[in-house]
């Protein structure tokens, strides 16, 4: 997602029926992600979430927070 202004946000969606047992390893490599497209110096920024209906995992997002997040950027 492209938003207007210029930053790029990739969303990982998860449903509230999943357990999330490698949705910490994600959440990681997202953030490592994240960090490595910051470093091009395109003139972007770069953001990852990890959006869950309700806030399940630390370093995860609710529904809620992302919207307000998107709001910003």
């Amino acid at each position: 997602m492209l938003t207007e202004k210029g930053t790029v946000v990739l969303l990982e969606t998860k449903g509230n029926q999943l357990d999330g047992s490698d949705s910490l390893d994600k959440i990681q490599a997202g953030k490592a992600w994240e960090e490595s497209a910051n470093q091009l110096n395109d003139g972007r920024k770069y953001k990852y979430l990890m959006v869950f209906e309700t806030e399940k995992l630390q370093g995860a997002y609710s529904l809620a927070e992302m919207l307000d997040r998107l709001k910003s950027w």
